[in-house]
């Protein structure tokens, strides 16, 4: 009855059409199709979240239709996008069309209808022209919806922030971010956070599937090149170690970047990175100090791979500050490998009750000092003890000291003073 309605044009003149949250299924929208020639009216067709799998009716009429100019298809299951990307490389008319949160399974098809858009003409994913804001956080967007909507983000000159944080976003969609971002000429802010960017997650303390490091490094290699971005969130998304000195080693390497604040660890805070790099907040000039102190932080072990990266690759701080960190062995192996790379750290400060929760970090960190006599640090700080190079006796009765912690004091060098801490 609403096709026959619809095809009567001498009695419908509907311009707009909202048939969501129905179930249409694939028999509807055929016949809706059929009403919907080069003769009609329709400027407006809603039919999301209707069950669709088969649009090659609608297809077949988009190749002729001349009135629709808004259509959203999103929130069905269609799979194969080919006969859309034919229909809308014919239609000369639409300009806003939403086709996420469908069941696309092969991110190359999806490109492909995206390529037969030339941007400013045709949205495909819902964004208006002059937004300068992209949200859609905790929309189950799926990594197809995610490089879908990467595509556009370089036509939105004006474009300020992008949130995609809590998706269901893989690593392609990290490498179609990382395209994107040198075209994003105003972007200043990009939220990915909790996601699968690298593929895998931990839940429950199992490692759930499968680890492809390939889009968080294309997108740390894009840094130095977003003209705009100062902030970047990309805690949860199952970084390990070696991603996380990728992203060290692109926030303080020789082509530099603008960022401000990198979020990779599961605290609440961003690191500095114009302060790792040694410069001011804004990155502007040299810091007057070499002071780093991160303790309000509360560094996790990745938050410490970054920083301890940052400071092998752009040596400029001579002093750490990590107090209250929880920091196990993964952070203390980085702390290693930054004393023994001979930078300009010479003191380490490590007390709090969160550091190095077991023995084994500290032993960790000790045998890293060990490998390298004499050790570079003048002054090294924990719970235990504050060693500095002017000490001329050690007294560590009734601290509980234990293997870590010999190894540790070891590693610091035999023969150098001590002055306890009551």
């Amino acid at each position: 009855m609403l096709a026959e309605f619809l095809g009567a044009r001498t009695v419908c003149v509907l311009s707009s059409l909202c048939l969501a949250y129905n179930e249409l299924h694939d028999r509807g929208l055929a016949a809706l199709s059929g009403a919907l020639d080069e003769g009609s009216l329709l400027k407006a067709l809603d039919v999301s979240f209707n069950g669709i799998r088969d649009v090659a009716p609608l297809a077949a009429v988009l190749k002729r239709n001349r009135s629709l100019t808004s259509l959203d298809l999103g929130m069905n299951a269609i799979e194969d996008a080919s006969q859309l990307a034919l229909s809308l490389r014919s239609n000369d008319t639409l300009t806003w069309c939403s086709l996420l949160w469908n069941a696309f399974d092969d991110t190359k098809q999806l490109a492909a209808v995206a390529a037969n858009s030339d941007g400013s003409r045709l949205t495909l994913c819902g964004l208006a022209d002059g937004q300068t804001e992209v949200s859609f956080p905790r929309e189950r967007l799926r990594t197809v919806d995610g490089v879908l909507i990467t595509r556009e983000l370089a036509q939105h000159s004006r474009l300020q922030a992008v949130d995609l944080s809590h998706n269901d976003l893989g690593p392609p969609a990290a490498t179609a971010l990382a395209s994107a971002l040198p075209a994003c000429r105003a972007l200043a802010r990009l939220n990915v956070e909790d996601n699968w960017l690298s593929g895998a997650r931990i839940k429950f303390g199992m490692v759930v599937g499968t680890r492809d490091p390939s889009g968080l490094a294309a997108l740390a290699s894009a840094l130095s090149s977003a003209p705009s971005l100062t902030q970047l969130n990309i805690a949860n998304n199952g970084i390990d170690a070696h991603d996380a000195r990728v992203l060290g080693e692109a926030v303080a390497g020789p082509g530099g970047s603008k960022l401000r604040g990198l979020h990779v660890g599961s605290g609440a805070c961003q690191l500095p990175v114009q302060r790792l790099r040694g410069r001011d907040e804004a990155g502007t000039t040299a810091a007057q100090s070499g002071v780093l102190d991160l303790s309000p932080m509360r560094l996790d072990d990745y938050d410490c791979v970054v920083v301890c990266t940052a400071l092998v690759v752009c040596p400029k701080i001579t002093q750490l500050v990590l107090r209250d960190s929880a920091i196990g062995v993964i952070g203390c192996l980085a702390l290693g490998d930054a004393v023994a790379a001979g930078g300009a750290l010479t003191r380490l400060d490590l007390r709090g009750e969160m550091m190095m929760q077991n023995g084994s970090g500290k032993r960790e960190l000790g045998a890293a000092l060990l490998a390298c006599p004499p050790s570079p640090l003048a002054f090294l700080s924990c719970d235990a003890w504050s060693l500095g190079p002017d000490m001329i006796s050690i007294d560590l009765s009734g601290k509980g000291l234990a293997e870590g912690d010999c190894v540790l004091l070891a590693g610091w060098g035999g023969g150098v003073g001590v002055e306890s801490r009551e």
